[in-house]
């Protein structure tokens, strides 16, 4: 079967609307550097401010001190008086980033003697969330929609509990069980803090998972499939994580694992460098540091500050025959206002994978969460190192909050809705598994892309992404993402 290396090339791309998106894209990435910030001249009544008190409102579940843990001033301390706006905006937003509340407002109350009072006032989200769940299997919607022809089989089902902020916290329990494509249990519990200094968290994890159908090889850089009568995989997971915050914005995660899983015989056949070698059972110990330099202003959906990540882990120890992997990978984030309701977002990603190669299933590819290219979402590319670079150009067409006192509950009186138009452009290059070129075309390749799209943010910052893009290889499509976004922990 002869292989087509551009299978979409009888959708001819707009080609007007592909350079008037990437001069768009390039005009804004020189921004960045142009770019000057507008000030606002105020004359204070003093030259300083002394913090009095800080009364907290709203908090009917959240303990004062989860809150008091976000804010970056405290009673006693002087303030100058140009920086107190600038302080609070802080405030507000890393009280809002530990998503327990749907909106936060700090109003500083002015005493005699340059003395100030603080008022935090919080609107508290709904912590409970129990509904019947319906997932696909696929990495993404637009793979399952097109190439799997909107296959119901192809989707879990099943229920999920969710408990925020448990004992009022911070704490998140989660329990859940799926069927259908997949037989799937999974449980989570996360200490945020388990020390007096609120420095140090716990994080729990257990995943099991049975598969009739797996993916056992790729072809043309997507997945091909095979269907067992009875169960083809089984996997088992098991995470403790520690977590570290001395400081208020950098994140020191260590985390360790053990995994175990077996594949039918069947599987094997078809692949027997599924696990390498002919080995059909797989299990190991993994170990994965990560270090994170948070500095944006809302995490869900940033429009101003950076996000550096740095992640080491290594799986195997040298104590399995089936795996033995190191990997790294550095993570930058840039998110800047640029004026009159235009914004602007730049993203560098590298990582290296080794020894090299990998077999099939322990292979790092492009094409699940922040590893994603866009315009090459219908394919999976394996990679030993890579380097990506992405660049967005926004602009605010909506920002509201709609109130409805007449509900009781206040979670559910307020609905924001943000919408943002967009434009971007961004390329990278892959490197290894050349050998597999001739029917895997996108390894070992450079890949670039650019489009416009509108962005939707809903309640708890649901986001919801529509895109026109088009790719370096003339491939064009309209693509529908969920709650994808640059920056994962």
């Amino acid at each position: 079967m002869r292989l087509c290396p551009h299978p979409c090339r009888r959708f001819p791309p707009p080609i007007k609307a592909y350079f008037l998106s990437t001069l768009a894209s390039l005009i804004f990435f020189a921004s960045l550097v142009l770019q000057a910030q507008d000030t606002l001249d105020v004359v204070p009544l003093y030259d300083s401010y002394i913090i009095h008190h800080i009364h907290i409102e709203g908090n009917k579940k959240t303990k004062r001190s989860i809150i008091l843990r976000e804010l970056i001033i405290s009673p006693g301390q002087i303030i100058p008086a140009l920086k107190l706006d600038t302080l609070l905006q802080i405030c507000e937003k890393q009280i809002y980033n530990t998503q327990l509340f749907n909106e936060v407002k700090i109003t500083p109350v002015f005493l005699a003697d340059s003395l100030i009072d603080l008022h935090i006032r919080v609107y508290e989200r709904w912590y409970v969330i129990a509904f019947p769940l319906f997932e696909l299997v696929d990495p993404n919607f637009n793979v399952w929609w097109r190439d799997q022809h909107r296959d119901l089989r192809r989707t879990k089902y099943g229920g999920i509990a969710t408990v925020q902020n448990v004992r009022g916290r911070n704490e998140d329990l989660e329990i859940g069980l799926r069927w259908g494509y997949t037989r799937q249990f999974q449980f989570a519990y996360r200490f945020p803090y388990i020390n007096n200094r609120k420095t140090l968290g716990l994080s729990l994890h257990f995943f099991y998972v049975a598969n009739h159908e797996v993916a056992y090889n790729l072809l043309g850089n997507k997945q091909l499939f095979f269907n067992h009568s009875t169960l083809a995989r089984t996997k088992l997971e098991s995470l403790i994580r520690f977590e570290r915050r001395a400081q208020m914005k950098n994140f020191h995660k260590l985390q360790f694992g053990f995994y175990q899983q077996y594949i039918a015989d069947t599987i094997l056949h078809l692949n027997a460098d599924y696990f390498g070698s002919g080995i059909k059972k797989q299990s190991y110990p993994s170990v994965q540091y990560t270090y994170i330099r948070e500095n944006r202003d809302i995490l869900r959906y940033p429009l101003l500050g950076t996000y550096t990540r740095i992640r080491a882990c290594y799986d195997g120890w040298g104590l399995s025959e089936s795996i033995q992997k190191a990997a790294m990978d550095i993570h930058f984030s840039l998110y800047k206002p640029l004026g009159h309701q235009f914004f602007g977002a730049a993203n560098l990603h590298s990582g290296i994978v080794f020894p090299y190669p990998q077999s099939y299933y322990n292979r790092s590819v492009l094409g699940y969460a922040e590893n994603y290219l866009r315009g090459y979402t219908y394919f999976l590319i394996p990679y030993k190192s890579f380097s990506l670079a992405k660049t967005e150009l926004k602009y605010r067409l909506i920002d509201r909050t709609w109130t409805r006192k007449k509900y009781k509950r206040e979670q559910f009186s307020r609905f924001p809705f943000k919408a943002f138009a967009k434009t971007y452009l961004e390329g990278g290059k892959l490197n290894g598994y050349a050998a597999d070129a001739a029917i895997n075309p996108y390894n070992n390749s450079w890949l670039g892309a650019t489009g416009l799209g509108l962005d939707l943010i809903l309640l708890h910052d649901s986001l919801i992404t529509l895109e026109y893009t088009i790719n370096r290889h003339r491939q064009a499509g309209f693509y529908v993402n969920f709650n994808i976004t640059w920056d994962y922990d």
